[in-house]
Parts: structure tokens; C-alpha cells; sequence
């Protein structure tokens, strides 16, 4: 485990995403590994912590959301999670 390839990886990732509808922020989560809190802008409630485990983007649930090299995927599939704001 490499924390400064990772958080690269997560930078990435939160610069892929758009970033009028979401709002990202990279921090130290209690295991003192990176993530990425990704928030919806348009309700605070849609919300989640990514990491990187094992060369893959990770939901906080311990999912895999796609491959680091895959990053336009995974921002995709972060942003089909997220993005949706029932009206």
C-alpha cells in the first residue's frame, strides 16, 4: 500500500467528477488512509467516502466501484449514485 499513490488516484478521481453537482474534499479517514468524501450539492444527504484498496476505487461499504485505471468509469458510476435527486 502506497498512501501517496493512492491519495493521487483519489485527486483524480474527484477531478473527474463534475464539480458544479458535487463538492469533494480528500482526507485521513480513521484507519489513517485516504479518501474522498464526495457530496452531492444538491442535497447534502447524497453523500459518500471513496478509497483505494487493491488497485480499485472502494464504496465505503467495501464494494468495488472500478479499477484506478478505469477512472472515467468509476467517475460514471460515482456520479449514477450520487448524482440522482428525486424531485
Amino acid at each position: 500500500m502506497n498512501l501517496a499513490v493512492d491519495e493521487q488516484h483519489l485527486s483524480e478521481l474527484a477531478a473527474e467528477l463534475d464539480a458544479e453537482t458535487f463538492k469533494t474534499s480528500l482526507s485521513c479517514g480513521n484507519d489513517h488512509t485516504p479518501e474522498l468524501k464526495v457530496v452531492n450539492r444538491s442535497s447534502g444527504r447524497l453523500s459518500e467516502r471513496i478509497k483505494v484498496c487493491d488497485g480499485h476505487y472502494m464504496w465505503s461499504w467495501n464494494e468495488r466501484i472500478a479499477p484506478v485505471t478505469e477512472r472515467a468509469l468509476a467517475a460514471r458510476r460515482v456520479s449514477n449514485v450520487l448524482g440522482s435527486v428525486g424531485g
